[in-house]
């Protein structure tokens, strides 16, 4: 980059920082025409440098067209250099082939299903030509691909291990971390709380018997279906018999809250071996630890 080149930069960023990126860009074709010389000067510049570039790709085109005439050439999905190929055209000094489009096939119309039965109409890939466009490679360019992809899959995939031993000791680091060993002490504890209730439980009362309940909110859920929301509400009494309750009544209930509750029993159920009392019309009597 020149230093007329740099002026113009540093000049459209600072006014960019100043005026924000909506109300810039006016000022900035302001100062452009203010300062023409400067502006002229750098797209001379840009002129130099892109003629030299496109005469070091002409030079370096020329060098190797001798050699891209005299060999085969093969598209990079022949992975053994079985079909060679024919130049059909030439671009930024590189060989370019034809082959059939992949998406119709070859046959320029492109086909699909409807209720009706298939129709088609012209393949948007190839504009209806039936021929798609390739760049084409000699056989020690195909090597330098396949070299260059499997260098390409052993970094990413030292990406990928690094990433799992990282996450192996992060979770290594967090089981054996003060939060780590309280959580699993937790969930030890809620497994073996949760084999006794299982083991515990019974059915309570008779189906369609209305009655008061001492009851512990242990497990509350929140569901959405078409008329809106609704919570699953997990129970337990003091001998350890589960009640169930879907509704909104213990909405403002915290769990480990208990509540005395005039409710009628409208079910016995098992849900993974727990017997369970399915409760429905509940009242709220008196709140406790709420």
């Amino acid at each position: 980059m020149c230093n007329n080149c740099k002026i113009i930069e540093d000049t459209r960023l600072e006014l960019r920082m100043e005026h924000g990126s909506l109300l810039y860009s006016t000022i900035f074709k302001d100062w452009k025409i203010a300062n023409s010389s400067i502006v002229d000067a750098s797209e001379t510049c840009k002129a130099d440098k892109y003629a030299k570039e496109q005469a070091r790709k002409d030079k370096l085109a020329k060098k190797h067209k001798n050699e891209y005439l005299s060999n085969d050439l093969f598209f990079i999905w022949d992975e053994y250099c079985e079909t060679p190929q024919k130049i059909a055209f030439w671009r930024d000094g590189k060989p370019y082939g034809y082959n059939a489009c992949y998406r119709c096939y070859g046959t320029g119309i492109y086909k699909w299903a409807t209720e009706w039965g298939y129709t088609g109409g012209s393949c948007y890939k190839c504009n209806g030509s039936g021929k798609d466009s390739g760049r084409l490679y000699l056989k020690k360019e195909m090597k330098w691909q396949k070299s260059a992809k499997l260098r390409l899959d052993a970094k990413r995939q030292h990406h990928y291990d690094i990433l799992i031993e990282k996450n192996a000791l992060k979770r290594i680091a967090w089981n054996y971390s003060e939060k780590g060993v309280a959580h699993r002490e937790k969930r030890l504890s809620w497994k073996k709380d949760k084999i006794l209730t299982k083991n515990k439980s019974e059915f309570v009362g008779q189906v369609k018997d209305r009655g008061t309940f001492d009851l512990t909110l242990t497990f509350r859920k929140e569901f959405i279906n078409d008329f809106g929301i609704t919570y699953l509400n997990t129970l337990k009494d003091a001998n350890g018999n589960v009640f169930t309750y879907w509704g909104n009544s213990f909405r403002d209930v915290d769990v480990d809250g208990t509540v005395t509750v005039k409710a009628t029993i409208k079910d016995h159920r098992e849900y993974q071996g727990t017997k369970q009392t399915v409760i429905n019309r509940p009242k709220l009597l008196e709140k406790v630890g709420c």
